[in-house]
């Protein structure tokens, strides 16, 4: 399998330009609807209630499945993407490899795709759970986590050369089991 980034098929422009449109819209629902929060809000005293407590609970454990639930995804289809390549003892140029290797990359392209859409639908999840919290309450930190969080949605923004370190590793992980 081509490990240079020169061999790295050219689609690896649309997957990170897809990525990143993907994580921009999930990251402005949480902006534009902290707007409408902000505004329901506005000129009306802070409340107490569970609302707060349910939205932080909520965020820290989000943030720790975004690095929970996107790693376990991405390793049950290392070995399958995995399992599909043919037999390494064959000719490495062969027709079949060289399918087998476009095959391999457009998993791993879609993986790349679904974990970080997955880890930022996550985290979004708990923006609008504060952002909710916020609007029942208005309690500032309410707004403040749900603020960190759409920061951690952006903080996935993919860029080229993330994408391309990212199948590095990924098929010298593939590698690695195929030999195990």
């Amino acid at each position: 399998m081509p490990t240079s980034r020169q061999q790295l098929p050219d689609s690896v422009d649309a997957v990170t330009r897809t990525t990143q449109v993907i994580v921009c819209a999930l990251a402005m629902g949480l902006l534009t609807f902290s707007g409408f929060a902000i505004f329901k809000r506005m000129d009306q005293q802070p409340e107490d209630g569970i609302f707060l407590i349910i939205g932080v609970v909520f965020a820290a454990m989000a943030i720790v499945m975004r690095f929970v639930v996107p790693p376990l995804i991405v390793s049950a289809q290392r070995k399958q993407i995995a399992g599909m390549l043919p037999d390494v003892s064959r000719e490495p140029f062969a027709e079949d490899q060289q399918q087998a290797d476009s095959e391999a990359f457009r998993q791993l392209y879609g993986l790349f795709q679904l974990k970080t859409i997955i880890a930022a639908a996550i985290l979004e999840g708990a923006g609008f759970m504060n952002l909710i919290a916020y609007m029942n309450e208005g309690q500032m930190t309410s707004l403040i986590v749900a603020f960190v969080v759409m920061a951690l949605v952006l903080m996935l923004f993919p860029t080229r050369s993330g994408v391309e370190n990212w199948i590095e590793g990924e098929i010298a992980t593939i590698e690695q089991v195929r030999h195990f």
